[in-house]
């Protein structure tokens, strides 16, 4: 294939990669949103039944603690290992369901991409095919995020060391809040932001992790080195790129959360200044946010998936002449082989 036609199949600035990305999603407009729908209400039930599951182990530990009267029933250690194992297994499910959802997104984009008619059917019976190796993978992503927790945990306790953290007293409402003064939470702040950047560049090395695990069937950690090796050479530029997909995207989302703003607020003046019911019209304002939360959810969600794709299309035409098996699966096709 010459140097021009493979010129066209890849991309390494933000604008090529944005416009790709969304040339895909129009291709594939309709069974992203239905897929993605069905996932994102499947999603917000889960969520709930996990708050509700949360919030009631949250109350028989510190009806626990305050029973036992004892400030040393929990030591530190131990309660860093409980939230870290906890926190552990938490996340653990929660990248299991965002790498279901990416990993269908991502099959969809393949069809797309190919040039293949796009149906859910194909994309949901691979998913659950390679569900194994997403499992496997979502558990290596986790390992290798268990020294943030970690440094978040010691973070945290660092900054409250010496303030009464977990001792009995900290259970009680007025003490935990009495804690974050405004030097803490701008120590909180700077930490958030440090280990949020630290993380953003160190995810870009394997944020082709998933990819590799569906398409090319890698298992646990030898998805992490393949999205390692694609990523080389690359890196900096793709992270670059990965920034400013994240500015657009979220320019789109903050377009559509003052729309629901703009709409909020009118209905607010019109419940003060018409209504007998102010009661009424403000529970259509709350209906109103609510679901534009979800079209702009639901309407957002295939994006990332997407942009991770064509990354991962584009560093294999690069590296591995993916390219060149289009054209023959192609050949094949039209020849009926």
């Amino acid at each position: 294939m010459s140097d021009i036609v493979r010129k066209r199949l890849t991309y390494m600035n933000a604008a090529e990669v944005m416009d790709k990305v969304f040339d895909i999603y129009k291709r594939s407009f309709f069974p992203q949103i239905g897929l993605n729908f069905m996932v994102y209400t499947i999603g917000l039930i889960i969520m709930y039944a996990m708050l509700i599951i949360l919030a009631l182990a949250g109350v028989f530990i510190g009806s626990a603690v305050t029973a036992l009267n004892n400030p040393g029933f929990l030591s530190v250690p131990a309660i860093i290992t409980l939230c870290v194992i906890g926190a552990s297994i938490i996340i653990w499910i929660f990248i299991i369901y965002f790498n279901t959802i990416t990993s269908a997104t991502s099959l969809l984009s393949w069809l797309s991409f190919s040039g293949r008619p796009v149906n859910i059917s194909y994309a949901l019976r691979n998913t659950f095919r390679s569900f194994g190796r997403i499992i496997t993978l979502s558990l290596a992503e986790t390992i290798s995020g268990i020294p943030v927790i970690l440094l978040i945990a010691l973070a945290v306790y660092a900054i409250f060391a010496g303030q009464g953290l977990f001792t009995r007293s900290f259970w009680q409402y007025d003490y935990f809040l009495s804690l974050f003064t405004p030097l803490n939470i701008i120590l909180l702040l700077l930490i958030i932001l440090s280990i949020s950047l630290a993380v953003s560049v160190i995810y870009n090395y394997f944020a082709l992790a998933l990819p590799a695990a569906v398409f090319d069937r890698k298992h646990f950690f030898s998805a992490l080195v393949s999205s390692y090796r694609l990523m080389k050479k690359h890196f900096w530029r793709i992270l670059g790129i990965r920034f400013a997909f994240s500015g657009a995207t979220m320019l789109i989302s903050y377009s559509f959360t003052g729309l629901s703003s703009l709409l909020i607020g009118i209905s607010a003046g019109l419940s003060n200044s018409f209504s007998p019911n102010q009661g009424g019209l403000m529970v259509v304002a709350i209906v109103i946010q609510y679901v534009f939360g979800m079209v702009t959810a639901v309407l957002l969600m295939p994006l990332d998936g997407i942009f991770t794709s064509v990354i991962f299309f584009n560093q294999k035409i690069k590296k591995e002449g993916l390219d060149l098996a289009m054209q023959l699966e192609l050949l094949e096709r039209a020849n009926g082989l």
